[in-house]
């Protein structure tokens, strides 16, 4: 599940598997959620196999890795980071701390689009 339907969620996705090589509707069974509160549910009965999200303490990641079968997260290796970044250079390095998600013990280096509050 790649995030609600016009929501940024799906956008970042695609330039992420776009620097991988990847396209989001031909390599993968896309789905695009009507409420984006829907995609936690949608993991656990087995309706997606997985959950694209963004930001430290992202309420989807929350709820999945709080559910009893947990959460495993995947992220950009730091060679495929750097190959994103040479085909999407505003995407900047991030590192989700320790403990951000519930049963997450180690950080997770990755990449995303910084927001800023002026």
């Amino acid at each position: 599940a790649f995030g609600a339907k016009g929501s940024g969620l799906p956008i970042l996705a695609r330039y992420v598997l776009d620097g991988l090589g990847l396209k989001q509707d031909e390599d993968f069974k896309a789905v695009y959620l009507d409420r984006a509160g829907d995609g936690p549910a949608m993991v656990e009965d087995g309706r997606v196999a997985a959950l694209w999200g963004a930001g430290i303490g992202w309420p989807g990641f929350a709820a999945v890795a709080a559910s009893a079968s947990g959460a495993r997260f995947i992220a950009p290796s730091a060679e495929e980071i750097a190959r994103i970044r040479a085909r999407h250079g505003f995407l900047k390095p991030l590192t989700v701390p320790a403990g951000s998600y519930p049963k997450q013990t180690e950080s997770i280096a990755s990449l995303g689009s910084w927001s800023f509050v002026l």
